[in-house]
């Protein structure tokens, strides 16, 4: 099945797209969020709500196409284990580990990351750090 065919969902705002993931993280594999840009007079999230929410339910974002001049859609689905994190991402869920927050499958995919080395994979890279030959 092509991403394109696979659900959508147009949250209104950061509460109704968590409302969305409190109740479907673990039975969906993935959605294509709509989004509506500032000139729309339709209520929707940002970018950053968005992806604030998906980390804190261990999903991550990727591809966005866009739908017209006042809409978006974004494809999020569910983090893989062994899927590398970015710097942006990791101080974002330093940020977000607050028990009102962060959920057991966000902390969760961060200790497996952690521990399978996904974690800082990226480091040296993000720190420009020149591997020695």
């Amino acid at each position: 099945m092509n991403n394109l065919e696979l659900e959508t969902y147009t949250p209104t705002s950061q509460e109704d797209w968590r409302k969305w993931l409190e109740e479907n993280h673990q039975s969906k594999q993935s959605i294509w969020l709509i989004y509506y840009t500032k000139k729309s007079d339709n209520p929707s999230l940002t970018w950053r709500e968005a992806v604030d929410e998906a980390l804190c339910f261990s999903w991550i974002d990727s591809t966005q196409k866009k739908i017209d001049e006042f809409s978006f859609m974004q494809f999020f689905s569910k983090r893989k284990p062994k899927s590398i994190w970015s710097k942006i991402n990791k101080d974002k869920v330093q940020e977000l580990i607050d028990p009102t927050k962060m959920t057991k499958a966000g902390f969760e995919s961060v200790e497996v990351t952690k521990k399978n080395g996904s974690w800082t994979i990226l480091d040296e890279v993000e720190e420009l750090i020149i591997p020695k030959n």
